[in-house]
C-alpha cells in the first residue's frame, strides 16, 4: 500500500470518528437545551405572585389527545400529591380549568370550554357579575371562546373589557369544592362580543390562558387550616 493510500484511509477513519463525536455532541446539546428550557418555564411558574390562603402544586401534562385537546388533559399529580376534585388549574397566571377526576398518581383537568366547568366571574372595574359556562364558538387561531352568562340587560358592555374570577361560588359548589374553591381576581380573558335576550345579556370571552403550547400547570389548593 502506498503512503498516499494509507494516508487517505487514515483520514477517512478520522473523519468518521469526528462525525460520530459531532453527532453525539449535537444530541447532548439538544438534551441540555431541553433541560434549560424546562428549567426556565419552571422558574417562570415559581415567579407567580403568592395567592393568600392558597398553596400551589406544580404538575406536568402527561397526556393530551388531539381529539379532546380543547376540553381536557391529564397531569402527573394525583391524590398522593394533595389534589382534589374542583381545584382550579392555571397556565401562567390565568385560569384554564379545574381538576375533575383524581387518581392516586394522576388527574384529569377539564378546561373552561367544558360544560362541566362553571366559574363565577366579574368584569374588572365594575360591579358586573356573571357565570362562565361552556364554549361560545369554535376556537380561532389557537384561541378559546367561552360564554359569560347571567349578565344584567342594562349592563353597558364594551369589547376588550377584562374578565376576572369573582371569588364567589354557589352554595352547592361551596359544599362540594372545599379546597378547590377559586380565588378572586384570577385572569380569565377579555370580552370579544355580546348579545341580549329577554332577561339577561351574554358575552363571548376570549380566554387568556395559552391552551395549546404548555407543558406545566399550577394547581391551587385552598388552605383550610388558615
Amino acid at each position: 500500500m502506498s503512503k498516499a493510500l494509507y494516508a487517505e484511509s487514515e483520514i477517512e477513519k478520522e473523519n468518521k470518528v469526528l462525525k460520530e463525536r459531532l453527532a453525539y455532541y449535537n444530541s447532548q446539546k439538544d438534551y441540555w437545551d431541553s433541560l434549560f428550557d424546562e428549567n426556565r418555564k419552571l422558574r417562570e411558574l415559581q415567579k407567580m405572585q403568592p395567592i393568600p390562603l392558597y398553596n400551589t402544586i406544580v404538575a406536568s401534562v402527561s397526556v393530551r389527545s388531539p381529539l379532546t385537546i380543547k376540553y381536557k388533559f391529564i397531569i402527573d399529580k394525583g391524590k398522593i400529591h394533595g389534589l382534589e376534585v374542583g381545584m382550579p388549574v392555571l397556565v401562567g397566571d390565568s385560569i384554564l380549568g379545574r381538576v375533575f377526576e383524581v387518581q392516586d398518581d394522576h388527574a384529569a383537568v377539564d378546561t373552561l370550554v367544558s360544560e362541566r366547568v362553571n366559574v363565577f366571574c366579574r368584569i374588572k372595574g365594575t360591579d358586573y357579575y356573571g357565570k362562565l359556562s361552556g364554549e361560545a364558538k369554535r376556537s380561532e387561531e389557537g384561541k378559546l371562546f367561552c360564554r359569560l352568562t347571567w349578565l344584567p340587560r342594562d349592563v353597558k358592555l364594551k369589547r376588550g373589557m377584562i374578565v376576572l374570577t369573582s371569588g364567589f361560588a354557589s352554595e352547592e359548589e361551596m359544599k362540594q369544592s372545599g379546597a378547590g374553591l377559586i380565588p378572586r381576581n384570577l385572569k380569565v380573558g377579555i370580552i370579544r362580543d355580546f348579545s341580549k335576550n329577554e332577561k339577561f345579556q351574554e358575552a363571548v370571552v376570549e380566554i387568556s390562558a395559552n391552551w395549546k403550547s404548555f407543558e406545566h400547570i399550577t394547581v391551587l389548593k385552598k388552605n383550610l387550616e388558615q
